[in-house]
């Protein structure tokens, strides 16, 4: 189950009873998450790691660029 933002523990205590009335087995299995350790954090780092890879080829090309300005005007 998730939760928009942590809950204190007499929450948690209410939520984890509310789910025994209605099914007795699904409480044995639950676990209470907050969305911003859940989805929202998958979410976020498929965004963040395309990103930083964009970010180190850009880099790794300037290097590279710098390095070839540098041979031909060097040569010359």
């Amino acid at each position: 189950m998730l939760v928009r933002r942590d809950i204190c523990r007499t929450c948690h205590t209410a939520l984890h009873n509310l789910l025994l009335e209605v099914n007795p087995a699904l409480a044995s299995h639950a676990y209470l998450m907050p969305l911003e350790q859940g989805p929202v954090q998958i979410q976020k780092l498929m965004t963040d790691v395309p990103g930083m890879l964009s970010l180190m080829l850009g880099v790794l090309g300037l290097i590279l660029a710098s390095v070839g300005v540098y041979g031909v005007v060097t040569y010359w």
